[in-house]
């Protein structure tokens, strides 16, 4: 487990904007942050259960952590808002898959599994997921693993 995070911090390193990103999440929001190191930990878990290639669990891995990257862009008010969010303020939150992977986009080195998930972590097999309302066999393997993940 030691080998495996040393090569996700070194996946992130190789990217300093994903890791000022998951800094900034970090001093944003405690539980986003803590919620991203444990959607690592499942997504590790869950790769090893499938037997994937080791490129394969480290890219998961680094993908679960960053993949609400994007709640940066969400207002404080609104992240943090006690109660029922109104459906102006849902819609900013449902936001931050698609702020998430332009964030990514933007930075050299991120792995494309990252990148995937962060866009679809929200989507769901039904086709009632966000952004694209995708369903069935439309979702990858990975972004099916890390919506569920996400919830777990």
């Amino acid at each position: 487990m030691v080998r495996l995070a040393s090569s996700i911090g070194a996946s992130i390193e190789r990217d300093a904007k994903a890791l000022i990103n998951l800094v900034r999440l970090k001093e944003k929001d405690q539980y986003t942050y803590l919620h991203s190191v444990a959607v690592c930990a499942l997504m590790i878990n869950f790769a090893r259960h499938l037997e994937l290639d080791a490129q394969q669990v480290q890219d998961l891995g680094v993908a679960g952590l960053l993949h609400d990257v994007g709640k940066v862009a969400v207002s404080d008010e609104i992240l943090n808002k006690p109660g029922a969010l109104s459906k102006g303020e849902m819609q900013a939150v449902r936001g931050h898959p698609v702020a998430g992977h332009r964030l990514l986009a933007s930075s050299q080195g991120a792995p494309e599994l990252a990148l995937e998930l962060c866009l679809r972590h929200h989507e769901k097999v039904d086709g009632t997921g966000y952004p694209g309302g995708l369903k069935g066999e439309q979702l990858s393997l990975p972004a099916r693993m890390g919506g569920i993940c996400d919830v777990y």
